[in-house]
């Protein structure tokens, strides 16, 4: 496998992110971002589960490209709340990442005691996360959970986030895509209309066509019902 510049962006220009003839090379494979994981055992990010990102106690920052706030029953998890953000690396992949319950809790504490009240929305800003130890007393055990510290972005960077956006399929991860999940809040999530929380029935037919378990359990929750995911 060629090197590769893993870290993800933090700052843009429209400039930097097209050739003269408009053309981008950002690179994402629909439904399939290239995965950062939060290992809250260890406080630390890898790519896949296997790529080390970060040491522990490392700060994370990324700028999203979409987000949202949902309510599901993931990887054999109970039914719980979870945080999922899209962002480009310095290669210019399309990748994602996951956080649950505590972290989710602190993410959502942060919009709503600091970003609301500065006009701001969560794709406005650079998140830089870091960690903090728990103890869980019942196992005599050590666990993180993340922190959540946002910057808002420099206006050069924000016109080209929305000029990558203009160019890219939706954007989603068909492996956390469940049927009878409940979105809480979204922006750009399936490209949606800014400010809205619904995830659009055309990225059901989208991965129905895929023909696959997972995607007919989507398309079932959506377009029958007529409720969103």
């Amino acid at each position: 496998m060629k090197s590769t510049n893993l870290q993800p962006l933090t700052a843009m220009t429209t400039a930097e992110m097209f050739n003269e003839n408009g053309e981008t090379s950002v690179k994402y494979f629909e439904g399939i971002p290239r995965q950062y994981r939060f290992d809250a055992s260890k406080g630390i990010f890898n790519l896949n589960g296997d790529t080390p990102l970060t040491k522990a106690n490392q700060p994370f920052s990324f700028i999203p490209l979409a987000y949202r706030v949902f309510e599901a029953a993931l990887f054999n998890y109970p039914r719980q709340k979870w945080c999922e953000f899209f962002f480009l690396n310095a290669d210019n992949h399309v990748c994602s990442t996951l956080f649950h319950q505590f972290s989710t809790e602190s993410f959502l504490s942060t919009v709503f005691t600091s970003l609301l009240y500065e006009d701001l929305n969560p794709c406005q800003v650079k998140w830089t996360v870091t960690t903090k130890a728990k103890q869980n007393a019942a196992f005599g055990s050590t666990y993180y959970i993340a922190q959540f510290l946002p910057e808002q972005l420099d206006a050069a960077t924000l016109e080209a986030m929305d000029a990558v956006r203009s160019t890219l399929p939706p954007l989603y991860r068909t492996d956390t895509v469940a049927e009878d999940t409940t979105v809480e809040f979204s922006l750009h999530y399936g490209n949606e209309t800014p400010l809205s929380i619904n995830v659009p029935v055309n990225v059901a037919a989208l991965l129905d066509a895929k023909n696959d378990k997972a995607s007919k359990n989507f398309a079932k929750g959506v377009v029958p019902k007529g409720v969103t995911v």
